[in-house]
């Protein structure tokens, strides 16, 4: 069907259909969440599950890039990296609100803080994401040389290398997870 995608009239037409058909031949997909698992407790997920999707993105405290982060104003209005969960999600995994958990994928891992809801304690929390859907921002996580243990909050190591292959993009938005209280 998609090779006859854009032959027919009125139909948009998909351009370098030859690197979608590479790019599926070669297995480079996004992961995808193995759903049946979540709602399970996390110690009694396999460890290699994955039920989460874990999305990645831009906080409007920090406009932009990770620099920001480095601002006394931003840092107080976003002190640490954190998670957005659902609160049943979070319910089903004994995790509560202000927890410090883990994320896991296939690439690593980075701790957090959990956001349960929009009245979390866990700043900025404003946000409600749908069940089975993880949210956290990818420009709290600069590589800082001067302050070493910020490193752990490095997003973007954890998310996927697969590539766009029309735009040649790093898929770093989103990726397959889990996630565990510590």
């Amino acid at each position: 069907k998609l090779m006859e995608f854009g032959v027919k009239k009125d139909h948009y037409t998909i351009d370098h259909i030859d690197l979608l058909v590479e790019a599926r031949d070669k297995g480079l997909t996004p992961d995808l969440p193995d759903e049946k698992y979540q709602g399970i407790p996390w110690d009694e997920v396999p460890k290699d599950k994955y039920p989460y999707w874990f999305g990645l993105g831009v906080v409007y405290e920090h406009f932009h890039t990770a620099k920001s982060n480095r601002s006394p104003t931003t840092r107080r209005l976003v002190p640490e990296m954190y998670v957005e969960m659902h609160p049943e999600d979070a319910k089903a995994l004994g995790i509560e609100d202000g927890d410090k958990v883990r994320v896991i994928t296939r690439r690593g891992s980075l701790e957090a803080r959990a956001q349960v809801g929009t009245n979390s304690l866990v700043k900025p929390a404003r946000n409600n994401v749908p069940r089975g859907y993880m949210f956290g921002p990818w420009n709290l996580s600069v590589a800082d040389s001067a302050e070493p243990e910020k490193n752990k909050w490095l997003a973007n190591r954890v998310t996927s290398r697969i590539w766009d292959p029309v735009s040649g993009q790093a898929d770093f938005k989103k990726s397959a997870a889990r996630i565990e209280k510590i």
